[in-house]
């Protein structure tokens, strides 16, 4: 998978974890949203787009196994993506975790108290 497939696979599942995480609330999401980064150096720093598919992006053939994507907060219509990169060691891709099958390392959680 090269990098611009992984920035197009990350794109679709952090819209999907937009739509499952604000189904919950009165207010509707943009297309635009902020990422708050964890892991593969960051401490929970925000990052742009190319900045966090730069640090979860590794190789081709090598990805990390669990990336989680979730909406942390909505402020004035814009949501705030909450991106946490697993400690588990790389592996390929059909070793990822891959739930809904072609999600790749992505794995979408809910927000436990979205406003």
């Amino acid at each position: 998978m090269t990098k611009n497939e992984f920035r197009a696979l990350f794109l679709e599942n952090a819209r999907r974890a937009i739509a499952e995480g604000c189904s919950t609330i009165a207010t509707p999401a943009s297309d635009e949203f902020d990422i708050e980064l964890h892991g593969a150096g960051v401490a929970g720093e925000s990052v742009s787009l190319d900045q966090a598919v730069d640090r979860m992006y590794l190789t081709e053939d090598s990805f990390y196994s669990v990336i989680d994507v979730g909406v942390k907060k909505v402020v004035a219509g814009k949501p705030t993506l909450f991106v946490r990169i697993s400690a588990y060691p790389p592996t390929d891709f059909d070793h990822t975790w891959n739930t809904p099958k072609g999600a790749g390392p992505f794995k979408i959680v809910l927000p436990l108290n979205l406003r």
